[in-house]
């Protein structure tokens, strides 16, 4: 997660530097700096990958430092940039990690599928994640080091096994959390939601959903023994790390960004006194701001116009991710042709469109179906073919069993008939 300084101690960056003056002497090696403003594992460590930096490529502690901050930061809200000076052409090496520790790929090497930027955040970092917040993140640490196939695989498996317990923990949870909220808090500006022993490792998810179903800013805590421990997220317009740099006398710790944040209150006899005051510092700051969610469209376009030409331009604009959004266009007056739900749990929508034109284009929208996600209500029972609809979406590509094609995926949509 993306952090500011001075939320990871100086103590700990001296720390690290200790380690590498010990094995490469009093200076470090060409090109391996430090700085700020940058997500938590390249704060600690910056790797200049610049074709000049005169690194040894074929050392075996700065492959590992380089592959793990590339990977760290592919998976996290940090500008998808060139702030660490690593070019992401390179980001490929993520892939030879994997491929070495046996994450993906069969025995012979060869992939899958593509390796990208949303393979990491979305498949590969969410379950390498899971370890810390279901069990231990020892489990995911050994996977990244063992150099047994075998274990690979069975860390691999262990590892699965997290990812989904965490998915139908966090289902659980989420349906408590919306109830406290229809309950309770429906009409405040700031949500607030906290649960008897929640797991600290899932609350911010829980607050991240939350976040996106009624876009507030959200505080999702956990009553411990002696002890509440929240973690935040905001919306565009209110900094709430900066709002509770105001008001330290509230927590024992606190830290994150912007738009996130984690917290322990000093006591859970001011937690009522701490939601008032961020509620009044959270109207007093936004006072001139539209807090509306506002959707950015980058074009209206046809669905005929969405070619694999189309796709092989936006291909160079990657890696995207928060500084580089994936570009959004808008369809108008699709025709519904087809509806299902699909998915485990049939949370998720498969819309068959069709617009002006005989060709039927398939659409995927994520949790559409599931009114406790993104969509607020099951689109699969509210839609029927014939309907007209006003649809945002993405341009993907869907892969299976070798085969490659073309999918839509929805970001929004609107009923207009």
């Amino acid at each position: 997660m993306y952090h500011r300084i001075p939320f990871v101690s100086e103590a700990e960056v001296k720390r690290v530097v200790a380690y590498f003056k010990k094995e490469y002497g009093d200076t470090l090696p060409e090109g391996i700096t430090f700085q700020e403003e940058i997500n938590g594992s390249g704060k600690i460590l910056q790797i200049n990958l610049d074709e000049e930096a005169a690194h040894d490529e074929e050392d075996d502690l700065y492959e590992t430092a380089r592959d793990l901050v590339v990977s760290s930061r592919e998976a996290s809200v940090s500008d998808l940039q060139r702030r660490l000076g690593i070019g992401f052409p390179r980001a490929g090496r993520i892939m030879d990690m994997l491929e070495r520790r046996g994450i993906v790929g069969p025995a012979d090497g060869t992939k899958k599928r593509e390796i990208s930027a949303d393979t990491i955040g979305f498949q590969i970092a969410p379950r390498i994640n899971a370890a810390g917040r279901m069990n231990h993140a020892n489990v995911a640490y050994n996977l990244l080091v063992t150099e047994s196939p075998t274990d690979a695989i069975d860390l691999a498996f262990e590892l699965n096994h997290n990812n989904q317990e965490r998915q139908e923990l966090v289902d659980v949870l989420i349906k408590e959390a919306v109830a406290q909220v229809e309950h309770n808090t429906s009409d405040q500006p700031f949500v607030f939601v906290i649960g008897d022993d929640w797991p600290t490792g899932v609350i911010g998810l829980i607050a991240s959903r939350l976040k996106e179903r009624y876009y507030k800013p959200v505080l999702a805590m956990s009553q411990q023994t002696n002890e509440v421990v929240g973690s935040g997220r905001s919306i565009k317009g209110f900094d709430m790390i900066a709002t509770l740099q105001e008001i330290p006398h509230f927590f024992s710790k606190f830290g994150g960004h912007p738009m996130a944040c984690g917290l322990t209150l000093t006591s859970p006899d001011v937690l009522s006194e701490f939601q008032e005051t961020v509620t009044t510092l959270f109207l007093e700051k936004t006072t001139d701001e539209d807090r509306r969610p506002i959707l950015e469209i980058d074009a209206e376009i046809m669905l005929d116009d969405v070619q694999w030409e189309l796709y092989d331009i936006l291909e160079k604009f990657k890696p995207f991710g928060q500084a580089n959004p994936k570009p959004k266009y808008v369809a108008k007056g699709v025709t519904v042709v087809g509806i299902e739900p699909v998915g485990k749990t049939k949370q998720h929508l498969r819309l068959m469109v069709q617009q002006h034109s005989p060709k039927i284009r398939k659409t995927i929208g994520w949790g559409l179906c599931d009114e406790n996600q993104g969509g607020k209500c099951d689109w699969s029972k509210r839609l029927k073919r014939g309907d007209k609809i006003d649809m945002i979406f993405e341009i993907d590509v869907n892969e299976w069993n070798g085969n490659r094609e073309l999918q839509l995926t929805i970001v929004d949509l609107k009923q207009i008939s």
